[in-house]
């Protein structure tokens, strides 16, 4: 298993405890078919992943898509393959061939709710992006 460092576990627990849960998955040969790693930014909405397979690149422009259209997701770019090493969650791409998606979520006024998001525009957008993800993940039709 390749994990960071005894620093990163000492300064980052909780994101080296993920990576060995999402490793041990992955070396028990079960599929992880689309992983969204968000966070937050000021101005900007958009997402990026190192996946460079064309099913899983199929998958994730499926959830872009379907967010896009759905939810108060305003994309402020198309969704972008950089192929260059990650650094980021993306890496898990190249460790285990696990399509991640990095989404930068906007803390800001956004065009599409004309608006800063109140908790209760947060809770409609996380169940309709665990909705779409799922969506996204199945095959397609």
């Amino acid at each position: 298993m390749s994990l960071a460092s005894k620093d990163d576990l000492r300064l980052m627990s909780e994101i080296w405890y993920a990576k060995r849960a999402i490793f041990a998955w992955a070396d028990a040969g079960r599929p992880i078919d689309l992983m969204v790693n968000l966070h937050n930014t000021e101005t900007n909405e958009y997402m990026e992943t190192n996946a460079i397979d064309g099913a899983a690149q199929a998958r994730m422009q499926r959830f872009f898509q379907l967010l896009s259209a759905r939810s108060s997701f305003d994309l402020s770019k198309p969704l972008a393959v950089v192929t260059t090493p990650a650094t980021s969650t993306n890496a898990l791409y190249a460790q285990k061939k696990v399509p991640v998606v990095l989404m930068e979520q906007r803390i800001a006024r956004g065009t599409k709710l004309g608006r800063a998001a109140t908790i209760e525009d947060r809770k409609a957008f996380g169940a309709e992006l665990v909705r779409c993800m799922a969506e996204a993940a199945q095959p397609t039709p």
